[in-house]
């Protein structure tokens, strides 16, 4: 057996990858209507989620976000956009973001036990799924449209990058 002394050690290695930013988001519908939360940190309103934290998977990060920011545990759904986007006019890795967006349905008494996180959040508000480009973000806006047409339309999960659908 040969052993190759130029390699380096696995851990070294895995540092010297590019570095990319991941997310999570729930397409929460109640009674036909879009849950947004209107964040004290930024400008646009935005999906219940956040960041997926450093070996954590998009699923777990989810059920985590859901329960910091809400208070509840509700049944995730299924995958329904992986969006790649990337920070115009900055050339780093952590200009790029993977957002991945979960189809999630609360029922009344669910709804009722939303408890906002004070913290980060000001408000939440029932939208017209229409009414998105109005409440979000332009990515966003455009990610949620996607989302929604994989949902209603039961395709599979649309592949975009910056909020244009790839496949």
């Amino acid at each position: 057996m040969v052993t190759r002394t130029d390699l380096l050690p696995h851990e070294e290695y895995l540092k010297s990858l590019p570095r990319k930013r991941s997310a999570v988001g729930a397409v929460i519908l109640h009674d036909g209507k879009l849950l947004v939360v209107k964040p004290n940190y930024k400008d646009c309103w935005l999906l219940p989620g956040g960041t997926i934290d450093e070996m954590e998977a998009p699923y777990a990060a989810m059920q985590r976000e859901l329960q910091e920011e809400l208070g509840i545990t509700p049944p995730i759904g299924r995958l329904l956009v992986v969006d790649y986007r990337q920070e115009e006019n900055v050339q780093s890795s952590a200009a790029e973001v993977l957002h991945f967006l979960f189809a999630v349905t609360l029922d009344a008494p669910m709804f009722a036990a939303i408890k906002l996180q004070a913290e980060e959040l000001d408000e939440l508000r029932l939208i017209e799924p229409t009414q998105a480009d109005q409440f979000l973000s332009p990515h966003g806006a455009r990610r949620v449209q996607l989302a929604l047409a994989a949902l209603h339309n039961q395709t599979h999960t649309a592949y975009a990058e910056n909020g244009k659908l790839i496949v």
